[in-house]
């Protein structure tokens, strides 16, 4: 009785993490490093991380072969959600990590743990439990726990195996507080301190904007920018007319909606905002509005931070 109300307890724990996979197409193998903690040591096609517990994570994908480089990039990701992305190259022969699917957390098995973990032994409220000599049986109703410190950050990772299904916990993130990301550039695609503002790519402005452009030249542009299919396309087109014009608050939130993805609508913002008109430059942080996932709206408030200083 005991055991089973230690399990029913230990359940909504187990499953209020969500997981990222990753896979190539073609099959090339490669080690995934998530806000710095390496995943898989063996490199693989198809590497699997368990135990999300942010919308936003960092990771870091080098090929086995060298030749073929590496991709370091901020992703998309969710507490409930189990989210799939493609590694996959684009027209100009660059690697890019692509969204292709989302589902319930915990909806697909995670891989089985790789080794054995250590099985405390639990007592019955009647009779006492016999030690198990199998820890890793997954029809011996058992828990086994893990610890491993990360001294760099302080944090400590849990690794669990109920019933021979592995998760991952993490108490106080795998990520470097805020303002100390001076981390390897294995690891980062920017290094920061409270000292200075990190790089972001805006439209060239020479002059300070004082109108935006009119509603004819707005809609000449749109029509450019959907005639593309890819959110890569749109984007291209959407920062050349931004080289070009100036705008409104409400012609920068148009070009925005027509992204598909978070991270597009993220680099157009961050983009024009050089290129806003004075008159609405104060109502800039409406756009968050705009954004899906909450990862990227502390992102776009960061970048709005960052200006003001």
């Amino acid at each position: 009785m005991f055991r089973f109300l230690f399990l029913l307890l230990l359940t909504p724990m187990t499953w209020a993490q969500g997981s990222l996979i990753f896979f190539t197409e073609n099959g090339e193998r490669f080690t995934l490093t998530v806000n710095g903690q390496t995943i898989n040591y063996q490199p693989d096609a198809r590497v699997r991380f368990d135990g999300v517990n942010t919308e936003g994570v960092k990771v870091n994908i080098k090929f086995e072969q060298a030749e073929l480089g590496s991709v370091i990039k901020t992703v998309l990701a969710s507490p409930t959600l189990e989210v799939t992305y493609n590694l996959k190259r684009n027209k100009k022969n660059e690697w890019v990590i692509r969204y292709l699917s989302e589902a319930p957390a915990g909806s697909t098995a995670p891989a089985a743990p790789s080794a054995p973990v250590a099985e405390p032994v639990y007592m019955d409220e009647q009779t006492p439990a016999a030690p198990q000599s199998n820890p890793s049986s997954p029809s011996n109703g058992s828990v086994g726990f893990q610890f491993n410190m990360n001294e760099q950050n302080g944090s400590v990772g849990i690794q669990m195996n109920v019933d021979g299904i592995q998760t991952n916990t993490n108490i106080n993130g795998i990520a470097a507080p805020r303002g100390q990301e001076n981390l390897d550039e294995e690891h980062e695609t920017w290094q920061s301190s409270d000292h200075s503002k990190p790089s972001y790519e805006m439209a060239n402005a020479p002059q300070k904007c004082i109108v935006g452009m009119w509603d004819t030249e707005l809609r000449k542009g749109m029509q450019t920018i959907q005639s593309h299919g890819s959110d890569e396309e749109k984007l291209a087109s959407a920062k050349q007319m931004a080289d070009n014009y100036c705008f409104y608050i409400g012609q920068v939130k148009q070009v925005m909606n027509v992204f598909t993805y978070d991270e597009s609508k993220l680099a157009f913002a961050i983009y024009a905002y050089s290129k806003v008109a004075s008159t609405d430059i104060k109502e800039y942080y409406t756009l968050a509005s705009l954004f899906t996932y909450g990862g990227t709206k502390t992102q776009f408030n960061e970048f709005l931070s960052a200006m003001k200083k």
